[in-house]
């Protein structure tokens, strides 16, 4: 009867303990925890702690490929509009150095063409 006395709730709140007794376990449980040696306790702790590391590993390579691969999605839009910027300064160039617009430019400035002045370079 002692034994149903422990696991009873109403005795547990009396007592403000719901501790468990060893001896209060079922027989199988007990043969169970019983027969575990102290080095297979720590085996199964040991083993326990490792789980616990290797999963918030896992959680932490793969916050870190997802921030990489946001940096590396970032740093694309980045160069395409680069590339966007410089292919418009190059057409700007072009368009500044085109030889309709370099001669305009001479004539309304009041300077004039002679092509016996015209030299060509040569490597």
């Amino acid at each position: 009867m002692a034994d149903k006395k422990s696991l009873d709730i109403s005795t547990a709140l009396q007592r403000e303990s719901f501790r468990i007794r060893t001896n209060t376990l079922s027989p199988l449980l007990r043969k169970r925890f019983s027969r575990l040696t102290h080095i297979e306790r720590i085996f199964y702790f040991v083993v326990g702690i490792t789980m616990l590391v290797l999963m918030s590993s896992i959680v932490f390579v793969r916050m870190k490929s997802y921030q990489i691969d946001q940096n590396t999605q970032a740093m694309q839009f980045d160069m395409s509009n680069n590339q966007t910027q410089i292919e418009q300064y190059n057409q700007n160039v072009n368009n500044l150095t085109s030889q309709g617009k370099v001669t305009a430019t001479a004539i309304a400035v009041g300077l004039t063409q002679t092509p016996d002045n015209i030299l060509k370079a040569t490597k």
